[in-house]
């Protein structure tokens, strides 16, 4: 239940209405250790890695993640290579759902909206594609709650990655 629209909400939950003033110490200690243990659990969606091959060059991320833990998740799956753009969410112009960092990876491609598919399995990832007049497939299987996801009326609902790719691969390569 902690999980989902980042590290410090993340904390603030975890600490609860109590405990809020030690938010900084404890927000620097959570740093220290994921900086050293993001890849200890960290798995591609089944069907991403295959996707990205399908469709090297044709795709990007924009996580709120911290871009240093960003790089070192995409490097350590050899997955960077297949993206047009990164953008973690301190090198992003503004932060999901604000619209600025996917307008940015837009820009920086000649991408254009109407042509692009923003794929999340949370509400900042339907916002910001909402935000930036982009359709938006929601992953229900991910991170964010499907009823919360589906409230936000996504163009596109799947249950899984591995879904997705099955349904919409193919159409995307055209």
């Amino acid at each position: 239940a902690f999980i989902g629209k980042g590290s410090k909400n993340f904390i603030l939950r975890g600490l609860g209405e109590e405990r809020k003033q030690n938010f900084e110490e404890v927000f620097e200690l959570f740093m220290q250790h994921y900086g050293v243990h993001c890849l200890d659990s960290a798995r591609p969606y089944e069907g991403a890695v295959e996707f990205l091959q399908e469709h090297s060059g044709r795709c990007a991320v924009l996580t709120n993640k911290p871009a240093i833990w960003t790089h070192k998740i995409l490097q350590h799956f050899d997955l960077e290579k297949h993206l047009a753009s990164v953008l973690g969410g301190d090198d992003s112009p503004a932060r999901k759902p604000e619209p600025d960092g996917l307008l940015k990876i837009l820009g920086d491609n000649n991408w254009h909206a109407e042509q692009t598919l923003m794929v999340g399995d949370d509400t900042p990832d339907i916002g910001v594609a909402k935000n930036a007049g982009v359709k938006v497939a929601a992953i229900l299987g991910g991170y964010g709650k499907a009823e919360v996801l589906l409230e936000m009326n996504p163009d596109y609902s799947f249950e899984s990655f591995r879904e997705f790719r099955e349904c919409v691969g193919a159409t995307v390569a055209e």
